[in-house]
C-alpha cells in the first residue's frame, strides 16, 4: 500500500501518466522490433482492444489479416513473446523514469 502512495505521489509532481507510457512502450514495440506489427495485434486484440471478445476462436479471428495462416498453436506460442518483448520495453522505462521511486524503497545509504 505503501508503494502505491509513493508512486501515486511521483507521477503527480512529475506529470507522468503511466498509461502514456504503456501506450508508447507498445508503439515502441509496434515500430521497432522485427516482428513488432504482429506482436502488436497480438497484445491489442489479447488484451487491449476496446471489444470484449469471449473467446479464443474469436481473438484468433480478428488475428488472421496480421498474422497469415495463424492457428491456436500459434496463438499461444506468441503472445507470451510479444508479452516479453512489451514487457522489456516497459522495464526499461520504469530503470530511466522512475529511478527515485526505487530510491525510496531501497536506499543506498542503509545503516
Amino acid at each position: 500500500m505503501r508503494f502505491k502512495n509513493a508512486y501515486s505521489e511521483d507521477h503527480q509532481k512529475t506529470g507522468s501518466n503511466p498509461c502514456r507510457t504503456r501506450t508508447s512502450a507498445v508503439e515502441i514495440s509496434r515500430s521497432k522490433h522485427k516482428h513488432g506489427e504482429q506482436y502488436y495485434s497480438l497484445l491489442y486484440y489479447s488484451y487491449l482492444s476496446p471489444q470484449q471478445l469471449q473467446n479464443t476462436d474469436e481473438i484468433i479471428e480478428k488475428l488472421r489479416p496480421h498474422i497469415a495462416n495463424i492457428s491456436h498453436q500459434t496463438y499461444y506460442r506468441k503472445r507470451p513473446v510479444a508479452v516479453q518483448a512489451l514487457s522489456a520495453i516497459l522495464w526499461g522505462y520504469t530503470s530511466k523514469e522512475h529511478l527515485k521511486i526505487l530510491d525510496k524503497f531501497f536506499p543506498e545509504n542503509i545503516e
